[in-house]
């Protein structure tokens, strides 16, 4: 009764999909914090909230704040948690975090890592297909972030089959990191077919399901769809989805921050420096607007003062 009041109230996401319509990353920590809240308030009187906490960690990372996401999961006992469904959840927001501050390869991460494995084999056995993909495509995360794309590969394209049978709407997101995959091997012809697939698959997979999520997701394949027209040395065409997607991103900072590093480059080679030094610009704005310490999104700005640098780089 607890929980039904909780949700009839608008206080905790119900799923994945209401952490995505939060859309700008103050509503994504307005909705993580009043979870927090609410779960811990809900936990001091015994009622379980792990998958609650699960998805207001995903709300935090949304909204940039890592740290306060995996704090938030430390909360839940893994361990006492019989539901296989939970615990995968919770392992995925984790690990996600953890990619996203770059210490996948940190002990913890290492440690969820094969929490996730673990889960990964139980999912199979068990035909679980929604989480079997996302599980999948978050250990493919791990590998890109860890520069081992050619690992990466067989996980992603698993999760994109896992996602075809029962998650149809997720199969662009999980295509766009088997794209990025490719790319960073030094394919990027095959990355922007599988791109140009997934922009397809955008329209007719991911917008029925939630015009919400699909904006969320169509920058971030505009931003891989760049990345790989500059690896090819396409820099004309490769304006115009950077552009496309800068737009799309609003006042979020991330990928805006990547994109302007992109466009930048574009901008430098096509002989246009002051418009790539105004990207410069924008882009030390929007990494000011990220946690300290990410020292990826440091790098993105310093590159975005030169020229292109290598392929193989996630971002």
């Amino acid at each position: 009764m607890l929980l039904q009041i909780w949700h009839a109230r608008g206080d905790c996401p119900r799923g994945i999909a209401d952490v995505h319509r939060a859309g700008e990353a103050a509503l994504d920590l307005d909705v993580a914090d009043r979870t927090r809240a609410l779960t811990d308030a809900l936990a001091a009187m015994g009622v379980d909230v792990a998958r609650a906490r699960a998805f207001g960690a995903l709300a935090y990372t949304h909204g940039g704040a890592f740290d306060d996401a995996i704090d938030l999961l430390r909360g839940v006992d893994r361990d006492a948690c019989d539901d296989l469904a939970t615990r995968t959840l919770c392992d995925v927001v984790a690990l996600g975090a953890l990619i996203d501050k770059g210490a996948q390869d940190a002990p913890d991460g290492t440690a969820l890592r094969g929490r996730l494995e673990a889960d990964v084999a139980e999912l199979r056995e068990s035909r679980r297909d929604v989480l079997l993909g996302r599980a999948l495509g978050t250990l493919g995360r791990v590998e890109l972030h860890s520069r081992r794309p050619d690992s990466a590969l067989p996980l992603l394209h698993e999760a994109i089959e896992a996602h075809r049978e029962r998650e149809p709407h997720e199969v662009p997101r999980s295509r766009m990191y088997y794209a990025m995959a490719l790319r960073m091997s030094g394919e990027p012809e095959e990355a922007l077919d599988e791109l140009r697939r997934a922009q397809r698959e955008l329209e007719t997979l991911t917008r029925p399901y939630s015009g919400e999520y699909e904006a969320s997701c169509r920058p971030f394949i505009e931003y891989e769809l760049a990345r790989t027209l500059v690896a090819l040395e396409r820099y004309e065409e490769a304006l115009e989805p950077a552009t496309r997607a800068i737009e799309d991103c609003g006042p979020a900072a991330w990928p805006a921050l990547g994109l302007y590093r992109t466009r930048a480059w574009t901008l430098r080679m096509l002989g246009e420096a002051q418009a790539a030094d105004d990207d410069t610009k924008a882009a030390r704005a929007a990494r000011a607007k990220l946690p300290d310490g990410m020292e990826a999104a440091d790098r993105i700005v310093e590159e975005s003062e030169g020229l292109p640098t290598d392929s193989g780089e996630v971002y």
